[in-house]
């Protein structure tokens, strides 16, 4: 069942029964204020934070798990076999990596990212996958990875596995 919400810039946003309220970590950063020039994800400025922060905030918070500080998301994106492992929509797991190289914006058109937008897969639901993720227009929220693709076409899209030699 779905329900609105009105988000930090007043606008009407959808929130899924597994969101915010029911996702801790979630809950815990959902007023943090996008900076897209945050980059040490361990030196956490406690009201701001971008896509790869909140990524690497996850797997210490969550996964109790630290993602190699090098580890951005053009990193990810470019990385090798023996780091990160190519993943399929049918095999994700909680914790996958997804990192987008395009959006589309309101107009319609597709955007070429200078960075790659990441996220993290968060839940698996009878229903589906769920990411967590932040931006500068909805901040921190938890989605269906299909209402996620809507915004980063699935096609730009890639789902990366951390191998555990990198942590």
């Amino acid at each position: 069942m779905e329900t609105m919400q009105i988000n930090k810039l007043g606008e009407i946003k959808n929130v899924y029964p597994s969101s915010i309220r029911e996702n801790s970590f979630a809950k815990k950063y959902y007023n943090l204020k996008y900076e897209v020039n945050t980059y040490d994800p361990y030196n956490f400025v406690e009201d701001y934070a971008n896509c790869e922060k909140l990524v690497h905030l996850y797997y210490r918070e969550v996964l109790g798990k630290f993602l190699p500080i090098n580890f951005r998301s053009k990193e990810i994106w470019e990385s090798v076999e023996d780091e990160f492992e190519d993943i399929s929509l049918e095999s994700v797991k909680v914790g996958d990596i997804l990192v987008c190289s395009r959006r589309i914006k309101k107009d319609g058109t597709i955007k070429i990212l200078d960075f790659p937008h990441m996220s993290v897969v968060s839940n698996l639901t009878g229903s589906g996958v769920e990411v967590i993720h932040t931006n500068n227009v909805e901040g921190v929220t938890v989605s269906p990875v299909s209402l996620f693709f809507k915004r980063y076409p699935k096609e730009f899209c890639k789902i990366k596995r951390p191998k555990e030699n990198i942590f």
